[in-house]
């Protein structure tokens, strides 16, 4: 369990030939920092630009608002272990606003929206884009275990201004009780890049963090009082069956009033639950076990070429960032900038160095077969080929309901049968057999006892190694296996 953490970044192209090191710098300054979320504006892409082509190392693939590749488009990395989900349903045409979803914990629930407004929209856009805001806050702010939080670039000035200087937006926020968290400019002396929020007492830390290479716009970070639960356990409970009492165990579950715990259980699921808590009790009762601490490595996904003073650079760049504009001395300003251009060439010369000694591994003679591809594998690093793309003619097809429509058209001209087979009439096939099953009598217990047998087995509960709770459960379930081919 630890807080959430948010960035976002007005990338002006994430994507393009003399944009490659731009993503290798987010990727450091994601790892020095351990953001949770990234949140991307001007993103600059298109649908000819597959997310293969765009990896954040330790991240899941990127949730895309795109508009085209001359400017505009949003989207977001999140880390691998946390659950996420896309509301396109909160999303309107031709409003530069993605949602996500975010279930932290049964109490805790996010909801990001990631959001660009253009500079000099026209009225139009600017009424459409605060209206599609107004109908999501109405919708979701009466829920006290939801927080929503604006993330991005609005090109709005209202950020210190007074009342009668302030936008229709900025005063919607405000109507709302939303508060705007930046408070250092973001832009040159403006404050154009905001973290929006109707919960303000959950935020922990926020700040302004240097540019990345030559871009306008300063990154800024979020830090929520947010937990969230990983996928990697801290604790495993390892069993010693070796020294099981299972002639206890049987006899606790024999006597356990299962029709009670049914009967009383409103829902099926609330049934399962029960169940599942007495077999979980009775076996640390009678089965030995400790608990193992796991330790979840921090480096699986981490950059091979990032090392510590390449960490130790970015923290002293940020200091000298923050100094600069504290004291707005040309000296500072200077020194920034110097180590900002170091920066970026070490990163060149570390990825650099990495590859050739990379190469020189796989020129070797005495590498062995295992190692020769494990050394390709991570010279390559972790990719996807989930969503490989289809060309047809001179089109490239991603979607993947138009490559499914692509095979479809396919398939079908080459399995047209002939017209000289298909005026023919097909034999016909008499039936094999003449037997037919009888009636069958089962009382509903029977169909709740097969139920939660069925799911018990195939999670590999605990029944599946019991003796003689197991030989009940057979002697129910070929009467029962029946019903179920024939009910389904």
């Amino acid at each position: 369990m630890h807080n959430l953490k948010i960035c976002h970044i007005n990338a002006r192209s994430i994507y393009a030939s003399r944009c490659h090191n731009k993503l290798d710098e987010l990727a450091v300054v994601a790892s020095v920092h351990s953001f949770d979320i990234l949140c991307v504006t001007e993103s600059w892409l298109s649908s000819n630009v597959d997310n293969s082509c765009i990896p954040l190392s330790g991240y899941s693939e990127p949730f895309r608002l795109d508009r085209n590749s001359h400017g505009g488009g949003v989207m977001a990395y999140v880390k691998r272990d946390l659950f996420c989900t896309r509301r396109r349903d909160l999303e309107k045409p031709g409003v530069e606003i993605m949602w996500l979803d975010f279930k932290l914990t049964h109490r805790n629930r996010l909801l990001i929206a990631v959001c660009y407004q253009p500079p000099n929209s026209a009225a139009a856009d600017r009424f459409l884009f605060r209206m599609c805001c107004s109908n999501v806050i109405n919708d979701f702010l009466s829920d006290a275990s939801t927080t929503i939080l604006f993330v991005g670039d609005f090109n709005d000035h209202s950020v210190g201004k007074p009342f009668q200087q302030q936008t229709e937006l900025f005063r919607l926020f405000n109507m709302f009780n939303f508060h705007q968290v930046i408070q250092s400019p973001t832009r040159c002396t403006n404050i154009l890049d905001w973290f929006v929020i109707n919960n303000p007492h959950l935020v922990i830390n926020s700040n302004v963090l240097p540019p990345l290479r030559n871009l306008d716009h300063s990154l800024i970070f979020l830090e929520l009082d947010l937990k969230f639960c990983t996928d990697f356990p801290s604790s495993i409970k390892c069993w010693d069956y070796s020294r099981a009492d299972f002639k206890k165990l049987n006899e606790i579950l024999l006597t356990a009033p299962w029709e009670n715990i049914i009967a009383a259980s409103p829902t099926p699921d609330a049934a399962l639950t029960n169940i599942t808590d007495i077999l979980n009790q009775s076996a640390c009762t009678c089965i030995p076990f400790r608990i193992l601490e796991s330790k979840k490595s921090t480096s699986v996904d981490a950059k091979p070429w990032i090392n510590l003073t390449l960490k130790k650079m970015i923290h002293k760049r940020r200091r000298l960032f923050a100094k600069w504009r504290r004291t707005q001395c040309h000296h500072h300003r200077l020194a920034y900038n110097c180590l900002r251009n170091k920066i970026q060439r070490y990163i060149k010369d570390r990825k650099n160095q990495y590859n050739q000694f990379v190469l020189s591994k796989l020129d070797s003679l005495s590498t062995s077969r295992p190692n020769f591809w494990k050394t390709v594998k991570d010279l390559l690093g972790k990719r996807s080929y989930s969503n490989a793309p289809l060309i047809r003619g001179d089109t490239v097809h991603y979607d993947m309901t138009s490559k499914a429509n692509i095979f479809n058209e396919y398939f079908t001209s080459i399995s047209i049968a002939p017209d000289s087979i298909q005026s023919k009439i097909l034999p016909r096939f008499h039936r094999c057999t003449d037997l037919f099953i009888p009636p069958l009598s089962i009382e509903p217990l029977d169909v709740y006892i097969y139920y939660y047998l069925l799911i018990l087995i195939n999670q590999k509960a605990l029944i599946t190694c019991l003796t003689d709770f197991s030989k009940i459960a057979l002697n129910v379930l070929p009467l029962l296996s029946v019903f179920s081919s024939t009910s389904s």
